[in-house]
């Protein structure tokens, strides 16, 4: 059988309905509330004596292209970069996955410390983190305690190095865990939790898995890395004010409409993600293998999984081990597609307008959309429970909410597409 009779060649996706309902979700949510923020902070334990050696076993690689947005303001630092093609791992719930072209594209944000524009050095001149674009840095994936501050072990990622200034672990801790203090409190640097830092230098090209660094050890690497002056504003994602949900200190300013908030992690909840290197374990992909089992399911974060309503004469089947599903009558496959999964189409050969419609064959759908909770290029979202791509939430959505999309003033014709603004779906749940 050809490949396009593998295809349904429906009518390709309506999408000025979808417009309409993406340009109805945008109005809805133009003056968001503030964000519901985690209530506790915390880390991973603090060892006491010198900083040991920190040890990634996350679920994600070292990134192509990376780049590192930091907001002054916001006290956040995004970081995105490419997927390499060979990966086929698990996409972590604080994750944004999406696509560009043929490539697959992931969106990190965390929590930092700032520079306290109040602080003076010796010589009067004041202390702050200068706005600007780097391309350069020195990765010290392991920097011990010295006299200026417990750093922990964790990495010190140098990207002005005529001032010296870089991420770093967050020096506060108690006699139980290390803990960051969000907001303009540091002395020009840009600190963070102990595991984030160390997922960064991950991310950036450092192998945080298999090998155990000195304090010596350096890195040289190649990555963007912008700083938002204060007055620039917050940093904006997908036309949205950038926050993340970790709690603020005194003098933080944080986004209060218009407002992306990326979900982060903690070791307590994930803990084999980050771990103190054990010399009796050998180093690689299960070093952590030993820590206690993650509290939570790293694909979801522990959030429910939104309800999927199949179309008349289709059924859900379950697609790998991770709670993946399909609406499926034993031969078709009901979409959405996402971008990722209709550019394999098209380099299958499959032609236009079969890729771009919303039943495909079963069999070229199961191979274009993987084996993940999510399909290829979409991620999933915490704040709605549904996998979303960019701005898109995917279906195929209950009658329930179908109701009160249409109440809402949806329309008919986009309140039943499987396809709806992620932003406005979140205003429904």
């Amino acid at each position: 059988m050809s490949f396009r009779k593998h295809i349904s060649s429906l009518a390709p996706r309506c999408f000025g309905a979808l417009a309409a309902l993406a340009s109805l979700g945008t109005a809805l949510h133009g003056c968001g509330t503030a964000p519901q923020l985690a209530s506790d902070v915390s880390n991973i334990p603090y060892p006491g004596g010198d900083g040991p050696q920190w040890v990634y076993n996350g679920p994600l690689p070292a990134l192509e292209d990376a780049e590192v947005i930091v907001s002054l303001k916001g006290h956040t630092a995004r970081v995105t970069g490419f997927l390499p093609a060979s990966f086929s791992g698990t996409i972590p719930y604080y994750a944004v996955l999406d696509s560009a072209g043929t490539r697959r594209r992931i969106t990190v944000v965390y929590p930092i410390a700032t520079g306290n524009l109040s602080s003076f050095n010796d010589n009067g001149t004041a202390v702050r983190n200068a706005p600007g674009t780097y391309s350069a840095a020195t990765i010290y994936p392991r920097k011990t305690l010295n006299s200026i501050a417990e750093w922990g072990g964790f990495p010190f990622i140098v990207y002005n190095t005529s001032r010296a200034i870089g991420f770093h672990g967050p020096i506060t801790h108690d006699s139980k865990e290390w803990f960051l203090k969000r907001g303009p409190v540091s002395h020009g640097c840009n600190r963070m939790q102990g595991e984030h830092v160390v997922e960064m230098a991950h991310l950036l090209g450092v192998d945080m898995r298999g090998k155990v660094y000195s304090s010596g050890d350096s890195r040289k690497r190649t990555f963007k890395t912008r700083v938002l002056d204060t007055s620039a504003g917050f940093d904006v994602f997908e036309g949205k004010n950038v926050d993340v949900d970790y709690p603020t200190s005194s003098g933080a300013t944080r986004p209060s409409s218009n407002v992306r908030v990326f979900p982060t992690w903690d070791a307590r909840e994930l803990r084999r993600s980050v771990c103190r290197y054990n010399a009796s374990r050998s180093l690689g992909e299960r070093h952590c293998d030993s820590q206690p089992a993650n509290k939570i399911d790293i694909t979801t974060g522990g959030r429910a999984v939104g309800v999927i309503e199949c179309p008349a004469g289709y059924a859900l089947e379950s697609v790998g081990s991770q709670g993946g599903r399909i609406c499926t009558d034993g031969v078709n496959v009901w979409g959405p597609f996402t971008k990722a999964m209709v550019a394999k189409c098209l380099s299958w050969g499959g032609g236009d307008a079969p890729c771009n419609s919303d039943r495909w064959g079963r069999s070229v759908a199961l191979s274009a959309r993987g084996t993940e909770l999510c399909p290829e290029g979409a991620s999933f979202d915490t704040g709605t429970g549904y996998c979303t791509e960019g701005l898109n939430a995917f279906g195929p959505f209950p009658a329930s909410l179908i109701a009160k999309c249409e109440a809402a003033g949806g329309g008919e014709t986009a309140c039943r597409s499987a396809r709806w603004n992620r932003d406005f779906l979140k205003n429904l749940l």
